[in-house]
Parts: C-alpha cells; sequence; structure tokens
C-alpha cells in the first residue's frame, strides 16, 4: 500500500503532524492518530504494543483491531488515548484476503514517548537575586506563588503565619 503516512495530533492543537520517519519522539499526553494512503475503502488490521520499560517485555501490553480507510484513504488508528511514557510500536498491514491475493503490504511506526519535563524553578539570574540570601520569608495566603511556581497546599499553614523556604544551594 504505496505512499502511507501516519497523522498525529495532541489534544488542544488545531492542527495533524505529518510524522515523516518510522520512529518519532513525543512528550506523554493525550493524542489521536490517523493514517493515510492511497486506497479508499481497504480492510486494515491495526497492532498496538506498549512496553512500559524496553528492557522488560514482560511490561507490555497489546491490542489488536481491524478498520477500513474511508473514500479518502483516510483511517482512524486511535481515537484521543493518553500516551503514557515508554515505547509505543504501531503496525497497519493489509487484511488475510489481501495476502492471500499476494497484494501484501504492512507499515510500522515507532513512538518514543517521553515523561513531560517539569519547570525549572529558577531560569534567570534576576529570579535568584529574588532571594538572597538562601532562605526567604513569605507572609502566608490561600497558596503561596514562588516565582511563578504554586506551592501545594500541605506545605502552606493557613494560620496566617511566616513561612521560611530554604532554597538549594547554587
Amino acid at each position: 500500500m504505496g505512499n502511507w503516512k501516519f497523522l498525529l495530533q495532541k489534544k488542544g492543537d488545531g492542527f495533524w503532524r505529518k510524522l515523516k520517519t518510522q520512529s518519532v519522539e513525543i512528550e506523554e499526553g493525550k493524542y489521536r492518530l490517523l493514517g493515510q494512503s492511497n486506497y479508499s475503502h481497504s480492510p486494515v488490521e491495526i497492532c498496538l504494543n506498549y512496553q512500559v520499560n524496553p528492557s522488560d517485555r514482560a511490561l507490555s501490553y497489546s491490542l489488536k483491531h481491524y478498520r477500513k480507510t474511508n473514500e479518502r484513504g483516510l483511517i482512524e488508528i486511535s481515537p484521543f488515548f493518553y500516551f503514557h511514557p515508554g515505547i509505543w510500536e504501531l503496525s497497519c498491514r493489509g487484511d488475510v484476503f489481501s495476502e492471500m491475493l499476494g497484494e501484501s503490504w504492512q507499515e510500522n511506526l515507532q513512538l518514543k514517548v517521553l515523561k513531560v519535563r517539569e519547570p525549572e524553578l529558577f531560569k534567570t539570574a534576576k529570579q535568584i537575586d529574588l532571594f538572597s540570601p538562601r532562605q526567604a520569608k513569605i507572609k502566608e495566603r490561600q497558596s503561596i506563588a514562588l516565582v511563578g511556581q504554586i506551592l501545594p497546599p500541605k506545605i502552606c499553614n493557613y494560620n496566617r503565619t511566616v513561612i521560611e523556604i530554604k532554597l538549594p544551594s547554587l
């Protein structure tokens, strides 16, 4: 099945990203995945394998289902779905009848899903200077904002006392 393309869309984005290689790195999150081919109304077998840890095959999950391309050659491989960190391997291939007719084909895609990066607490020297010397006393409110970060309510003291925050040494 020539000219097969995979299209990926992150939830909240208004555009589709064409995947040009067979191995792509993305951050974890909710995505949907489409396939596009030159053939309309063709049956496709879709296999999706997930490995939590690439070195441990015991922690893997797989799913297989069958779909058909529409009149434009598009097929929904996965609706919006949360892709957790790990290796996701996808294969799309013709059904048994296409193999019997000698028209077998298979397209593969590997998604390396990376853990979402945590935002850094300090990004510039100006922000660090706000907290000289290495401790800061901040009057408590319902939640405390510290250089754009919200501290969890667990460490907030609601008795209107002063909270001392020790910053890591640089």
